[in-house]
Parts: C-alpha cells; structure tokens; sequence
C-alpha cells in the first residue's frame, strides 16, 4: 500500500522522479478529459511534493515544463506536501513554494494536525488549503467531544481565508457532520475509491 511504497521511495531516492512521473501522468490524462469535453474548466488535479524537491530550485521549472507539455494552466494545479516535509529546511520550502504560488498553483498541507505543533508556519509559509487527516474524521460522528479537533481546524482555515478538506470520508454521518461545522470539501471511499484514469473518465461522464 501507499503507506509503505511512498517510504520506500523516499528511502531510495527515488520519490522526486516519481512525483514528477505521476504529475506528467495526471496532467496528460486532465487535458484528455478537457479534449473530450468530460472536464470542467475548474476541474483540478491534486499531486504529492516529495520533500526532496522543496530543497532543489529545478523543481520548478520541471513542473512548469509539465504543464506547458500538456497545455495546462497552473491554477489547475495543487501541490500537496506534509508539514514535516516543510520545515525540514523552512527557508528553502518558502522559496520553492512561493515561486510555485506566484504561477498560479495551489499549495495543500497534506496530513494537517499530526506534524509539528507550531501554527506559525501557516503565517509563514504559502498555504491555500489545509487537510485535515484522516485520524481526526474517523471518529467525528461518534461524540460530540470527537469533533472537537475538527472543528477547530476547519475555524482555524476560515480565519486564515483557507480552504479546508477532510481526507478519509467513509460514511455519510462523516460527511453530515463536516458539512454542519463548515468544511468545505471532503474526500474518501463515500464518493469514491482510487481509480485508474479509464474508470474516472466515465466516472466523470456520468
């Protein structure tokens, strides 16, 4: 599983050629379902940032190279990283993701709540969108007392003018119980589960 491939990857050096790998992938298939009419103008893609690549300047201009191969615009994009990944070297993450930002692209923290205590790096870095981990939903339909940390981050990104997203969504109550305390957007086996592109090309037409 992801929990194992994506250490693994990191462990061997290979996760950056990956990543680049995956967002040439997620870019071709996006401008097939735009050319086939399947795909909104607002429809965007979301690809992972290893943390090697937050520290190299190339980064960038890989990623722009990607998306001027495939005709896509920045503002289509989302970048995805951890809060470990960004204050391994926080100098050189602002650098990088302020470069990425001022394109246009979207920069999500991945995981938000199980990294570092610190909140000032949400002042410091370039954020739009905080996620909320997955171990923070699994419960919150349970107890009142279980929403407590959600709701505090879903209020912490209305103050900071971010979008939030709830990762893991497996049941309607989840997604009920989100929506009450004004998360904006979810995501999980309830809408649906990991696709290939053919399956989430009919997906989309219908």
């Amino acid at each position: 599983g992801a929990d194992a491939f994506i250490p693994l990857a990191e462990e061997t050096g290979r996760i950056g050629e990956l990543s680049l790998s995956i967002l040439d992938q997620a870019c071709a298939d996006l401008r097939a379902w735009k050319d086939a009419g399947i795909a909104s103008a607002e429809l965007s893609i979301s690809v992972y940032l290893a943390p090697q690549q937050l520290i190299g300047e190339a980064v960038v201009a890989h990623i722009v190279g990607r998306l001027d191969n495939h005709g896509i615009h920045p503002s289509s994009l989302i970048l995805e990283v951890t809060e470990g990944a960004m204050m391994t070297n926080p100098a050189a993450a602002i650098t990088t993701l302020t470069r990425l930002r001022d394109l246009g692209i979207r920069i999500a923290v991945d995981d938000f709540g199980t990294g570092y205590s610190s909140l000032s790096y949400l002042q410091r870095f370039p954020i739009d969108i905080l996620k909320i981990d997955k171990s923070f939903v699994d419960t919150i339909d349970f107890a009142p007392e279980q929403a407590a940390l959600p709701e505090m981050i879903i209020a912490l990104a209305r103050m900071l003018q971010l979008t939030s997203i709830a990762e893991g969504v497996e049941r309607e109550p989840q997604r009920a119980r989100l929506s009450e305390l004004g998360c904006q957007l979810a995501q999980g086996y309830l809408f649906a589960k990991p696709l290939p592109s053919d399956a989430l090309a009919a997906l989309l037409r219908d």
